[in-house]
Formats: C-alpha cells, structure tokens, sequence
C-alpha cells in the first residue's frame, strides 16, 4: 500500500544503479477497481515506504561525500514532498529543510543530523516541528510565529513519548509543569497542538 489507503498497490524496477533506483508505481483506484500508473512516483530516488509513519523515503547518492534524502507524503490526494536533507562532507556542507504547508523552508543548522521527520506545526504564536534523531528519541522544536525557521529555536524539548491508537499518532513532551500533546491524524494528515498545565 505504497499511497497508505487502505488498498494494495504494485511497483517494479524501473532502473537499478550501484546505490541509486527508481521505480514504477501502479495505485489501485477503487471506483473503477483497477490499477493505474502514477508518474509522480519515478522522480522519486530509491524509493522506501513506510507504513509505520505513512512516509516515502528517498535517498540519492551523487557521489562519496554527496547525499541527499527526501520525505514525501500523500496530501489531498498529491504526492507531497516534506522534507529534505542535503550533505555534501567534501565542502562541509548540510542543509535540512522543511514544508511549511506553503513552500520548503531551511532549518537552523544547529538541528541538523535528524533520522526522520515527523511534522510541522503552525499556531498563531508559534511555529512547531517534531522530528526523531538518530539516537530514538523524538525532539519537539519551537520558534516564535515572527521568526524564521533558520534562527536559533525558543524552545526544544527531546525524550518526547510517542502514542498510537487507530488512525492517530500522538506525541507528548514534558517542560516542568507543562506538558506539550501534538496529534496527527493518519487518514487527513491534519495535526492539532494542545498545552496542558
């Protein structure tokens, strides 16, 4: 289920290299109960799918010190890129940006090395994102809604427990007496940002 609707899908090779492939995608569609060829899908670099987070991962080698992966989601109905990550070790390079529900936003350098990204949040006094390093732990990072997102961060909070029940995964950070909950809904993609005290 490469589209995580529920449904079967199939994909085969439509090109193999040392590291990098592409695939060919066929969605089932239900109403006509056939299967159909999705062209987005071949621009995508060694695709992965993970159903766990509903995520296709991408990664492309260019060269030794050259890399870049990519995230994408189905959002209404559109395969949707959320995030990106460039490093190039030979000229000390590193670049993580982010979909804002707009457009691709750079993240301040200091967050760099994520194992995966999990989502953005938008308030009107803050700008949120949850992302997983690469030690387990889940982080919960938060600007003031005037700030861009590559200016240092207001707040970051790591040790965030993840919960899951149906169609809902939910995070949960704690600061003292506060105690931060950011739910994400795995049928819309739609997420909610509620503070307890």
């Amino acid at each position: 289920d490469v589209n995580f609707d529920g449904y079967k899908d199939f994909y085969f090779t439509d090109y193999m290299g040392m590291v990098n492939s592409s695939k060919i995608v066929y969605l089932y569609n239900p109403t006509n109960e056939k299967f159909e060829i999705n062209e987005d899908y071949r621009s995508i670099t060694s695709p992965h799918f993970d159903t766990n987070y509903q995520i296709i991962k991408s990664f492309n080698r260019g060269s030794t010190s050259h890399h870049e992966s990519e995230n994408y989601i189905f959002l209404n109905n559109k395969l949707t890129r959320v995030s990106k990550t460039v490093e190039d070790k030979q000229n000390n390079i590193y670049r993580y940006l982010i979909y804002d529900g707009d457009r691709e936003v750079e993240i301040n350098e200091t967050l760099r090395k994520v194992k995966l990204y999990i989502a953005f949040f938008k308030t009107q006094k803050f700008n949120i994102t949850i992302d997983l390093l690469e030690n387990g732990k889940y982080r919960y990072v938060s600007w003031s809604a005037s700030k861009n997102l590559r200016n240092k961060p207001d707040l970051i909070l790591k040790n965030g427990l993840k919960k899951e029940i149906k169609n809902e995964i939910s995070f949960e950070f704690q600061k003292g007496d506060f105690k931060y909950l950011c739910t994400l809904n795995k049928l819309t993609n739609d997420g909610h940002l509620k503070v307890f005290q």
